[in-house]
């Protein structure tokens, strides 16, 4: 790899390319620091707790019906973003 990794940067979370298709991924906590949440994670697993986080972070509560739908809802904004760009 020449130079620094690339990085993917949003405003509550950032996630670095590590090596070997894997990602550090990192939250900004309530200073507004970023907090290492997990090292050499896969895409997926990255997305995953991107969600997770951001449902905690929206939420005292949820109905187990609730959690499902919002999981759901961030999982079709992925997948469209992801067919939007998709290079086929």
């Amino acid at each position: 790899m020449v130079g620094e990794p690339f990085v993917i940067e949003e405003s509550d979370f950032k996630m670095e390319y590590a090596d070997h298709n894997s990602f550090d991924l990192c939250f900004k906590n309530t200073k507004g620091d970023w907090k290492l949440d997990g090292y050499n994670m896969k895409l997926d697993t990255c997305l995953k707790r991107i969600m997770y986080h951001r449902i905690n972070n929206k939420h005292d509560h949820l109905t187990i019906r609730e959690f499902f739908t919002e999981v759901k809802r961030m999982h079709a904004e992925l997948t469209s973003l992801l067919k939007s760009i998709s290079c086929e």
